[in-house]
């Protein structure tokens, strides 16, 4: 979550939220408004000590992320532009400012129109949203499949809403999304996106490896169920 100056001159700051900010809002609305407080200047921003589990943590996350990254660059190679195949990387915007946000997202809804076999850390920006996805798939009918690497060992509501807020902006951007989304966690977890609104997504879920897994979400009622 953060603020961008408004293109209209002397309007009010534009609010603009993330992936994350969704999955705050979906397990603790009181933690969204102070974090929006705390932009305001409402409120001070408290002060954590350290924690090194979360700092482990999201250090193996950017392992896991990237071993999945070469497993695709084995198979379809870095890009090349002169055949329009290959794993595109979309290297994260060096400032926060709407000019370079909207030229992230230009490149990488190009990526996409061009063809590319895997899009790496995409960019979306539409003045509101802001988000980046792990890994856009092309498949055979010219669709693409968002993936997103979890280390959890189990699918949750907020990694599907996640999905689904950029299922969301795909369809926005005028490229088709493919019907199946993946998670990939301590197992292959694939499963149909069957609502991809940023605001209302339901999923069902079907685990590839391992015993039989389904779960059923929805954003609206906060719940989730899996056998």
């Amino acid at each position: 979550m953060f603020f961008l100056d408004s293109v209209d001159a002397g309007q009010a700051q534009d609010l603009v939220f993330s992936a994350s900010d969704l999955v705050t809002a979906s397990t603790c609305e009181y933690q969204l408004l102070r974090k929006l407080d705390e932009k305001l200047g409402l409120s001070q921003k408290p002060a954590f000590d350290v924690d090194e589990m979360l700092e482990r943590t999201a250090a193996l996350g950017d392992v896991h992320e990237h071993r999945v990254l070469d497993r695709f660059v084995a198979e379809f190679g870095t890009w090349d532009p002169l055949t329009r195949k290959g794993v595109f990387d979309v290297v994260p915007a060096e400032a926060m400012d709407r000019a370079t946000l909207q030229a992230k997202h230009a490149e990488s809804i190009e990526a996409l129109r061009s063809g590319a076999d895997v899009v790496f850390q995409a960019a979306f920006f539409d003045g509101q949203f802001h988000g980046r996805s792990d890994f856009l798939v092309k498949q055979q009918d010219g669709s693409y499949a968002v993936y997103d690497t979890k280390l959890a060992r189990h699918a949750k509501v907020t990694a599907l809403l996640q999905l689904a807020a950029y299922g969301d902006q795909l369809l926005k951007a005028g490229i088709t999304p493919a019907p199946d989304l993946t998670l990939v966690l301590g197992l292959r977890f694939s499963g149909s996106l069957l609502d991809r609104t940023a605001g209302a997504a339901s999923t069902t879920c079907t685990a590839t490896t391992g015993s039989p897994t389904s779960c059923r979400s929805s954003a609206n009622a906060g719940t989730a169920s899996s056998h």
